[in-house]
């Protein structure tokens, strides 16, 4: 991708994940074709391959994507974070609302 394409690199969760090469560029290529860039995938996995070290394969990780934590919420992960408070002022609602039905036939 060396600044030949303009589309902005996907978050991948390496930091954290198992360090052997297969399984980091595993994931990454993962993540590259759920962004819809099968082609940087392979060209990736092909440079990572041939590459002469591992801190050269590293380094051409992320020039694919963004390498990121595994404790780092994606954006799926941060919006089902911010609904949590909706869902428990909702779950509380329907408690209290479910116990004093049941409370006032006794």
């Amino acid at each position: 991708m060396r600044n030949e394409s303009k589309q902005t690199k996907p978050d991948c969760p390496l930091i954290g994940q198992n360090g052997n090469i297969y399984n980091l560029v595993g994931i990454a290529a993962k993540t590259l074709k759920r962004n819809g860039l099968s082609a940087e995938a392979t060209k990736m996995s092909t440079r990572v391959f041939s590459s002469g070290s591992y801190d050269e394969a590293l380094g051409i990780i992320g020039e694919y994507v963004n390498i990121t934590s595994v404790d780092e919420p994606n954006e799926d992960t941060a919006s089902w974070i911010k609904a949590l408070p909706v869902w428990s002022e909702f779950a509380s609602t329907v408690k209290q609302e479910f116990n004093s039905e049941f409370t006032s036939e006794i």
